[in-house]
C-alpha cells in the first residue's frame, strides 16, 4: 500500500509540473521585472542618467547570454528540480542582496551574478517538459510553464510600485526576494524528482559529454534552422517589448496612459499566445510541428506588414487598438514556448539542457540586435512604419526558408517517440 500511494503521489505530482514550473518563472519574474519596475525610484536615489539605469539590463543579458550553453549542460547534470532550486532560490537572495547595496556599482556587479543563477532556469523548465510530460501534451504544457514569466511580470508591475511608494524600493524588492525563496519552496516539496546525467551513468556518453554534444548540435541543419528561428523571434520580441509604447503614442497620437494600457493588451496577448500556439501544435496540427511554426511565422509577417501599412490609413477607435496590440502579443512574444518546445524535441532528450543553452543564445543575440535596429530604421523616417516593414519581410523570408529546410518533427498522438514525415 505505501508503494502504491508513493506511486499515486508521483503521478500527482508529475500532472502538477507544468504548473510548478511556470511558479519558477512568476518567483524569477517578479524579481527580474520588478527591478525594471522599481527603477524610476532607483534612478532617484542614485542620482542616475537614463544611460546608467539602462546597464543593470545591459549586465543582467550579458552574463546569462555568456554562460547559457554551460548552464544547459550544468542542468543536464544535475536534473530539472535541483535546476529550478539553484536557480530560483540564487535568484532570490541575489536581489535581496540588491536592496541592501549602498552603491550602484554593487547593484550592477550583483545584476551581473544574478544573470549567471538566473540562466539555469529556462534549461530546467525545458528539461522538466521533456522528462514529465507526455509528448502529444508538451507544446501546451510547455506554454503553460512559460506564461509565467508574463505573469510575474504583471504583478510586478502592478504592485511593486505601489509597495514602494508606501515603503520604499528596498523593502519592495526584498518582499519579492522572499516571494522568490517561497516559491523555491513550493519546488522543493512538490516537484516530482528526476533522472540527471549522473544517476543515468550517461557521464561518458557521447551526447551528453559537453564539447562533443556541443559539436554535434552545431553540425544538425534542422537545429540550427529551429535556432536561426530563435533570432527572429528576439528580435521580434526585443523590438515589440520596447519600442511599442513608443510606437502607440508617436505615431498613432495616443496619450502616454493609453499607451500604456496597449503595451499591457500587448503582454496579455503574449501569455495567450504561449498558451494558444501549444494547444494548436498538439491539437489541431496532431503534434506536426512543422506546419504549426509555419503558420505562427507567417502570422508574424503578416501582423508585422498590418502595423506598417495601419499606420497612416487607419484610425481605429481605442479598443480596436487593444485589440491589435493584443494580437502582436499573440504573434511576437506568444512564440517563444514553442520554439523552446521544437528545439529540445529535436535532440537526444540527454542534451534538452545544452540544446537549450544555445537555443538561448540565438534569441537572446536577437534581442540585443534587434531593438536598437528597429529604433535606427524609425529615426531615420521619424516614423515605425519602415520598421515594421522590414521585420515583416524578414519574417516572410525566413517562412520560405523554414519550409525548405525545417526539421519535419511530428509527435504521434500516442505518444512515442518522434518520427520524420
Amino acid at each position: 500500500m505505501k508503494i502504491t500511494n508513493d506511486q499515486e503521489r508521483e503521478q500527482i505530482k508529475e500532472k502538477l509540473v507544468p504548473f510548478l514550473l511556470a511558479s519558477a518563472y512568476v518567483g524569477v519574474a517578479a524579481n527580474i521585472q520588478g527591478i525594471f519596475a522599481l527603477f524610476p525610484l532607483i534612478r532617484e536615489d542614485f542620482d542616475l542618467s537614463r544611460a546608467q539605469a539602462g546597464l543593470f539590463s545591459t549586465f543582467y543579458f550579458l552574463s546569462a547570454t555568456a554562460v547559457a550553453v554551460f548552464s544547459g549542460r550544468l542542468v543536464d547534470k544535475l536534473g530539472a528540480r535541483r535546476g529550478l532550486l539553484l536557480g530560483v532560490s540564487a535568484v532570490g537572495l541575489v536581489m535581496g542582496t540588491v536592496a541592501l547595496a549602498p552603491a550602484y556599482g554593487m547593484i550592477l556587479a550583483l545584476a551581473f551574478l544574478c544573470g549567471l543563477v538566473f540562466s539555469v532556469i529556462t534549461p530546467s523548465v525545458s528539461r522538466g517538459i521533456m522528462e514529465h510530460v507526455a509528448k502529444p501534451k508538451r507544446a501546451f504544457a510547455m506554454g503553460i510553464a512559460h506564461s509565467g514569466s508574463g505573469i510575474g511580470g504583471m504583478l510586478a508591475a502592478a504592485l511593486l510600485p505601489i509597495l514602494a511608494s508606501a515603503f520604499g524600493w528596498r523593502p519592495a524588492l526584498v518582499l519579492a526576494a522572499l516571494f522568490a525563496l517561497l516559491t523555491a519552496g513550493v519546488i522543493a516539496a512538490a516537484c516530482p524528482n528526476e533522472t540527471s546525467a549522473e544517476q543515468a551513468g550517461d557521464e561518458k556518453n557521447p551526447a551528453s559529454a559537453f564539447k562533443p554534444g556541443v559539436i554535434s548540435l552545431l553540425g544538425r541543419r534542422d537545429f540550427i534552422t529551429v535556432c536561426l528561428l530563435g533570432t527572429l523571434l528576439g528580435a521580434m520580441m526585443g523590438s515589440a517589448t520596447s519600442h511599442f509604447s513608443l510606437f502607440l503614442h508617436n505615431d498613432l497620437q495616443l496619450s502616454p496612459a493609453a499607451a500604456g494600457g496597449g503595451l499591457a493588451a500587448l503582454q496579455f496577448g503574449g501569455i495567450v499566445g504561449m498558451l494558444g500556439w501549444g494547444w494548436i501544435s498538439d491539437t489541431l496540427f496532431q503534434g506536426r510541428r512543422t506546419p504549426a511554426l509555419t503558420m505562427m511565422i507567417f502570422a508574424l509577417a503578416v501582423n508585422s506588414l498590418f502595423l506598417a501599412w495601419m499606420i497612416d490609413r487607419w484610425q481605429l477607435p481605442y479598443i480596436g487598438v487593444l485589440a491589435v496590440s493584443m494580437v502582436t502579443g499573440i504573434v511576437c512574444l506568444g512564440m517563444l514556448a514553442m520554439y523552446f518546445t521544437v528545439l529540445t524535441e529535436t535532440v537526444d532528450p540527454r542534451q534538452a539542457g545544452m540544446a537549450t543553452g544555445i537555443g538561448l543564445i540565438f534569441s537572446r543575440s536577437g534581442v540585443i540586435v534587434g531593438p536598437p535596429l528597429f529604433g535606427y530604421i524609425a529615426d531615420a523616417v521619424d516614423s515605425y512604419q519602415p520598421s515594421w516593414l522590414i521585420f515583416g519581410l524578414l519574417a516572410f523570408l525566413y517562412c520560405g526558408i523554414f519550409i525548405l529546410l525545417s526539421p519535419k518533427v511530428r509527435v504521434p498522438p500516442s505518444g512515442g517517440s518522434c518520427s520524420e514525415l
